[in-house]
């Protein structure tokens, strides 16, 4: 996240299971950007192709 961050992007999808991560992350790359929590496949392409 904190690379994605460092290229300049500001949406970013995580699988469910990684949202625990998130506490890791620094608050104010946390307010720069979207983290989109993706329970399945669907979600991932949904999020994606919109």
């Amino acid at each position: 996240m904190l690379a994605a961050h460092r290229a300049g992007l500001t949406e970013v999808i995580i699988p469910k299971r990684n949202e625990i991560d998130l506490d890791d992350v620094p608050e104010l790359v946390r307010q720069e950007m979207t983290f989109h929590i993706a329970e399945d496949m669907t979600e991932v392409l949904a999020w994606a192709l919109a």
